[in-house]
């Protein structure tokens, strides 16, 4: 990781602690996998409510880019996906592979869970081979 990336990391980190509808931040993309080169775009998963998600998943408000986040130019901005620990759950146990390798490599910027591990355990158990039930897989 660069120091560029580490800084404008930690400056999305601070805005989305500020966010109380933030339950968590997932550092994921090229960063979090060690594919990263100088230009790339920092990938961050904000875990909100079931509530805040369903609303969000009706107004197809999900999806969001912003180059104020990050502290270079060049690069492809901060790219913010919405996400419950419900949807990450049901990633966990029916996401395809594609779906759980996204995961791979991600990392807890913050989580305001009342148990500390509980979204890292949840991360981890996506990122994890399941051949149980592979053809049962759709997400």
């Amino acid at each position: 990781m660069y120091d560029h990336h580490k800084a404008s990391i930690a400056k999305i980190t601070a805005y989305f602690e500020a966010d109380l509808t933030a339950m968590g931040l997932i550092l994921t993309g090229s960063i979090a996998h060690g594919f990263d080169c100088p230009g790339s775009d920092i990938n961050v998963l904000i875990v909100v409510s079931d509530g805040d998600f369903a609303r969000r998943l009706e107004t197809g408000n999900l999806i969001m880019v912003s180059h104020d986040l990050c502290t270079y130019e060049g690069g492809g901005g901060c790219r913010r996906k919405y996400a419950s620990l419900s949807l990450i759950n049901q990633t966990a146990e029916k996401g395809s592979e594609l779906a759980r390798w996204a995961y791979n490599g991600a990392k807890v910027l913050f989580s305001r869970f009342e148990s500390p591990n509980m979204l890292e355990n949840a991360i981890k158990n996506i990122a994890s081979y399941q051949p149980e039930g592979k053809e049962e897989q759709s997400l």
